[in-house]
């Protein structure tokens, strides 16, 4: 038996059914996130069918983390580090998965694994020293850019001194290798989302019901809109679609949902319905009201960014929208997978007239919402991917 700790500071959906897939199989684990960071989550809680050798831990800072304030970021990071180590020391796991922290997050986490002898694994979900070095360039008076390559050079130093690499896009395999990492400690496992938990609704349901959205032609945006999106976007399509009847629905929180909400106040956006995050419970009734789920990634994210709620847009068996850079991996699946539309990211007149395209031709989206949901029933087996994770991280020599 082994023990591990799973770290996913989001708390999003796929990674805490992995764990639980883990432990199904006799491995004792602990599940820990931030409870704290402002983000859609997954079931983080105790379920009555859960194994006894599963666990689920929030890690709580002082304070709600500050995600656009750098200066306080820094500080509430470190806390947070210091908090989930001492999550880690009562466990005293075998191994540990992190992924989804920040890079002086999983440096700590990393440097107490090496002292005692912790199996250190880097999932590695976005390329976060690349995304620091693009924000911060040019940033307070020219210390920003020093920061940022600062912060390029920390994520490849932890991507060497791990014990392996979870890479969830062959884009990365390259690049890891150009950093000095040993071929054989980058793994290529890609994202997925949870079949069982995340099912095709029909329109009319509950949650459909009670926000009057049952009837009509819905564009759905869930998740976060953050730095790496364009809440314009939305704004332009709500508008766009209004003399045909259409609502835009948006279900988030934080700097871009806040932008749309200033705009749907100076007016002109009535049929802009802006909520925030959902509960994971009524999570499969939201993407159910949908005709067309939409995602978004700006076009500096290049393919260093793979949106996982395309993932779970496929689990729903919904039509998709995706404004991406067409060589992001989210771009490429969507395509293989026949289940909606890619267009250039920030390129306006393709986003509106895909939206057109989607919105009049009911054959076209029939069609794609048999190939979405067939795609995550053809990929998203959670044990076939714990098998890949097991064979990875070679759980099978202490099992």
């Amino acid at each position: 038996m082994t023990r591990i700790v799973v770290h996913d500071c989001s708390g999003h959906p796929f990674q805490v059914e992995l764990s639980r897939e883990l432990a199904k199989r006799g491995h004792e684990v602990l599940h820990l996130y931030s409870s704290l960071l402002q983000t859609p989550r997954g079931p983080l809680v105790q379920r009555p069918d859960d194994p006894s050798t599963f666990q689920v831990r929030g890690v709580a800072t002082s304070r709600a983390i500050q995600k656009y304030n750098y200066v306080k970021r820094f500080f509430q990071e470190r806390e947070y580090g210091e908090k989930l180590i001492e999550q880690v020391k009562r466990f005293a796991p075998d191994v540990v998965l992190s992924g989804n922290a920040q890079l002086d997050v999983q440096e700590a986490l990393q440097r107490h694994c090496r002292r005692h002898g912790i199996r250190f694994w880097f999932w590695v979900q976005d390329l976060l020293g690349y995304g620091a070095k693009k924000i911060l360039a040019g940033k307070y008076l020219g210390a920003g850019t020093l920061v940022g390559q600062h912060y390029v050079r920390k994520e490849q130093r932890i991507a060497r001194q791990s014990e392996g690499n979870v890479v969830i896009t062959p884009d990365f395999v390259g690049l890891l290798e150009a950093w000095g990492v040993d071929k054989d400690k980058v793994h290529f496992i890609p994202n997925w989302a949870p079949l069982n938990d995340i099912q095709v609704r029909a329109k009319r349901n509950p949650w459909a019901k009670e926000h009057g959205l049952q009837k009509g032609f819905n564009f759905v945006y869930t998740g976060t809109l953050g730095l790496k999106h364009n809440p314009d976007l939305l704004a332009d399509l709500a508008r766009h679609v209004a003399d045909q009847g259409a609502q835009v629905v948006v279900t988030s929180e934080g700097l871009g949902a806040d932008h749309l909400s200033e705009a749907k106040r100076k007016g002109g956006l009535d049929n802009l319905t802006l909520m925030g995050f959902q509960d994971f419970g009524v999570y499969s009734d939201v993407l159910g009201c949908a005709d067309v789920l939409v995602a978004i990634l700006e076009p500096e994210a290049g393919v260093m960014s793979v949106p996982s709620k395309v993932l779970s847009y496929h689990c729903a068996g919904k039509p998709i929208l995706l404004s991406a850079p067409l060589e992001n991996l989210a771009s490429r699946t969507v395509k293989q997978a026949g289940s909606g539309v890619v267009v250039p990211a920030e390129d306006r007149s393709a986003f509106l007239a895909a939206a057109d395209v989607l919105l009049e031709d009911g054959a076209r989206r029939r069609s794609m919402r048999r190939n979405a949901r067939d795609y995550a029933e053809r990929h998203f087996d959670i044990q076939a991917v714990a098998d890949r994770f097991e064979d990875a991280l070679e759980l099978w020599e202490q099992a």
